[in-house]
């Protein structure tokens, strides 16, 4: 009798050091819910949750995905992989489609910011293929417009021009009026580098 409350008492706590506060669940799930709109709010909740508080990996790797994301849309990028790694390590084998477009998008992203773009292109030719996969039209502009910019970088103008152009229709579909603004600008950037001034002021 006392073996089998041994056991049991055991595998209470096992479970609890193996299983998140619900609370933190929410915490996380609210902060995902207003990402788009007010990620400014999003990310302070979810700096609000110490890494260490979450003791699934699934939430350890939900955290670290959407920060990364809060973060690079509050215009903090990262040039370290030590936000996104749990997630990066999870997704691999688990995840949504979503979930695992984003984070070879945003890695891709941590990438870029440190110059290493040849390494990021795999990671956001992944990303493409999920995104289609799901129809998320605004990740697509974004994933093109990091595409763009490494061709770009390469100088392979031609690659660079059409993948922006790619771009700027997925920010069309999607209704996103700045972002594909902002990929005119780089279009024309593009065609002025070139010389090809014309073409620069009709964009």
């Amino acid at each position: 009798m006392l073996r089998r409350v041994a056991i049991l008492l055991f595998s209470i706590f096992i479970l609890t050091r193996c299983t998140t506060d619900s609370s933190i669940v929410q915490r996380i799930d609210s902060a995902v819910a207003i990402l788009g709109e007010q990620p400014d709010s999003a990310l302070s909740l979810l700096r609000s949750i110490s890494a260490d508080s979450i003791r699934d990996s699934e939430s350890r790797a939900r955290h670290a995905l959407y920060l990364s994301q809060a973060l690079d849309k509050n215009h903090i990028f990262l040039k370290s992989d030590s936000v996104i790694r749990p997630a990066l390590d999870y997704y691999t084998d688990h995840g949504t489609k979503r979930e695992k477009m984003l984070v070879n998008n945003y890695y891709a992203r941590i990438l870029i910011n440190t110059d290493s773009l040849d390494r990021a292109l795999p990671y956001l030719l992944a990303a493409e293929k999920f995104a289609v996969d799901i129809r998320d039209q605004e990740q697509l502009g974004l994933i093109y417009n990091q595409i763009g910019y490494i061709f770009g970088m390469h100088k392979t103008q031609q690659e660079a021009e059409e993948a922006y152009l790619q771009s700027l229709e997925a920010f069309q579909k999607a209704g996103k009026s700045l972002s594909s603004i902002q990929t005119l600008h780089s279009l024309a950037k593009l065609k002025a580098k070139t010389g090809d001034f014309s073409e620069a002021v009709r964009y």
